[in-house]
């Protein structure tokens, strides 16, 4: 019997970022789902319906609290990892509001990070 993949969305607007996660993604058994546009981002999540999210905060075309809200509007229970490259204090915030609104945030990565930084929280079960 196959096992069915678990699906990571990973919203980023950097090519290059999109393409270093989905092979760790890849690499950790996982089937990645790209999207470099919030609003493809969110047609991707509603026909998916991932089991993860990963997003970027600082996208130039949507910030990721809209993102955020966007998501917790369609009744988001994917676990999310939250990253930017913009400070501790931004993502920690972030992620308090991401609670507030009851979305399942497990994580957050200050970029740069290492590829098993994000395995090992992709591991993390929803308690």
């Amino acid at each position: 019997m196959n096992k069915v993949k678990q699906r990571v969305l990973i919203i980023d607007d950097n090519k290059l970022q999109c393409d270093f996660l989905s092979e760790i993604t890849r690499l950790g058994g996982l089937e990645p789902l790209t999207s470099m546009s919030p609003n493809k981002a969110i047609a991707t999540f509603a026909a998916e319906s991932p089991d993860f999210i990963v997003l970027d905060l600082c996208i130039p075309e949507m910030d990721g609290i809209e993102i955020m809200s966007r998501l917790a509007g369609l009744g988001c229970a994917a676990r999310i990892i939250l990253m930017s490259g913009h400070g501790r204090d931004l993502l920690h915030s972030a992620g308090r509001f991401g609670k507030r609104i009851e979305l399942n945030i497990i994580g957050l990565l200050m970029k740069p990070f290492d590829g098993n930084d994000l395995l090992r929280l992709l591991q993390v079960k929803a308690i």
